[in-house]
């Protein structure tokens, strides 16, 4: 069996890999994209909209710790076809990124006040969501050697499996934690059988901790990890702050009508994970023309596809939704379009983000990471409390134009230092 399933993952004809990752990356990132929303159905409809309100806190959480154990490492790995860095350098970066990860969910679940059922999914659903961060190491090396199907196979068949447990497990014991618990165990064997069996076909050096290049990779990443938690931070801050207040009907009412989004923000790896080792080359190659028309491309994509889910949640979009939950949401349809608007760029940034990183340009990320959160800090409280729903989804509206514009500077501003290296070299 082993042999069959290494077999099939691995051997695969030079000209379907293309086709087969950009196939496997749409069902995974799918399946990444909509577990939040399936959970909240059958937590809804089997145990009830408080526990709804619980998974929702709990998943603000889990991805603000999972911002952390990537450590921002993920394109930067997929990225470096020169094989600046071993597998080994990211495997030890990783352990020290996982601990901080750690670390930080054993803050957020034993420093608050919450029950004991709170505690536990909390913590549980962090734990879920940390084997991420593991496999993402795994995944990232399948596709420096441009297999990104294999790491898609890997985490589909994952979030496949244990999402099933969890609602069989959840239907016949209506208990919450037992449910994570089992589902986390599971996923967590799988992570470890899968890639110990596929790793050793593309990675066959002894793993060593070189503290020189382990350090450097650290800096290089550490300011796309703080940009990409103080981004997720901005994402969950109504969360957050509905939290403070301690009321969970509230939490599951914004939890339903922000997923959409989240969804959105989710599946924009299908957009542009496949083109980051083709927009590599054409930037290192000094095909800049080639490198900013994929751009252009990517971007007309996006926008595309956001006018047809703007279009399509005004007009059964939110509808869907309450029908699905049992809520009426349709008083919330003006900051639902907002929302979807601000999705749609926040999308534009996320594939700016790859850009930027492709261009080795981690500083240009965290400043604008940094400008955009002093643009949102004095004004979130204010707007939330006043508007509500509306004036979160204005706050996200505006934090995502914010990135959008700093991000489109610092690419060109990075370009324009590249074409000037690359001339005077010649």
């Amino acid at each position: 069996m082993k042999d069959h399933f290494v077999n099939w993952i691995i051997h695969v004809d030079d000209k379907k890999i293309m086709k087969r990752s950009t196939w496997w990356n749409l069902i995974s990132s799918t399946f990444n994209a909509g577990y939040t929303a399936i959970l909240y159905f059958f937590v809804g409809w089997i145990v009830g909209g408080n526990a709804v309100g619980i998974v929702s806190i709990a998943s603000a959480y889990a991805y603000q710790c999972l911002s952390i154990g990537v450590f921002g490492v993920r394109n930067v790995q997929a990225s470096d076809v020169k094989k600046e860095y071993s597998f080994s350098d990211y495997f030890y970066l990783r352990i020290i990124s996982c601990i901080f990860m750690y670390l930080v969910l054993l803050y957020y679940t034993f420093f608050q006040e919450y029950s004991f059922e709170k505690l536990s999914v909390v913590l549980i659903f962090g734990l879920f969501k940390s084997i991420e961060a593991i496999e993402d190491l795994y995944h990232g090396e399948y596709q420096r050697f441009d297999r990104l199907d294999i790491g898609c196979i890997l985490q589909a068949t994952r979030y496949f499996l244990s999402l099933i447990v969890f609602v069989i497990l959840l239907f016949l014991s209506k208990d919450l934690i037992l449910s994570f618990f089992i589902s986390t165990l599971l996923s967590a064997a799988l992570c470890y059988v899968q890639n110990v069996w596929i790793i050793h076909a593309f990675v066959n050096e002894k793993i060593q901790f070189v503290r020189s290049k382990v350090r450097r990779l650290f800096f290089i990443c550490l300011p796309i990890c703080i940009g990409n938690s103080v981004s997720t931070y901005i994402v969950n801050m109504p969360k957050y702050a509905i939290d403070d207040m301690g009321n969970d009907i509230l939490q599951m009412q914004y939890g339903y009508l922000v997923l959409p989004i989240l969804t959105i923000n989710l599946l924009s790896a299908v957009i542009y994970r496949p083109i980051v080792n083709k927009l590599s080359r054409f930037y290192y190659d000094g095909e800049f023309q080639r490198f900013f028309k994929e751009i252009l491309k990517q971007m007309m994509i996006i926008g595309i596809l956001t006018l047809i889910i703007v279009v399509g949640g005004y007009l059964i979009g939110l509808r869907l939704l309450g029908f699905i939950y049992g809520v009426d949401l349709m008083e919330s349809m003006p900051a639902f379009m907002v929302m979807l608007i601000g999705g749609g760029l926040n999308t534009v940034s996320a594939f700016f983000v790859i850009v930027l990183t492709i261009q080795r340009a981690q500083n240009e990320l965290l400043i604008s990471y940094i400008v955009t959160l002093l643009v949102g800090v004095p004004i979130a409280a204010t707007l939330i409390q006043t508007y509500g729903i509306m004036g979160a989804s204005i706050l996200y509206l505006i934090l995502s134009i914010c990135l959008d514009l700093l991000f489109g500077a610092f690419i060109l501003l990075a370009y324009y230092r590249k074409k000037r290296a690359v001339g005077e070299s010649c």
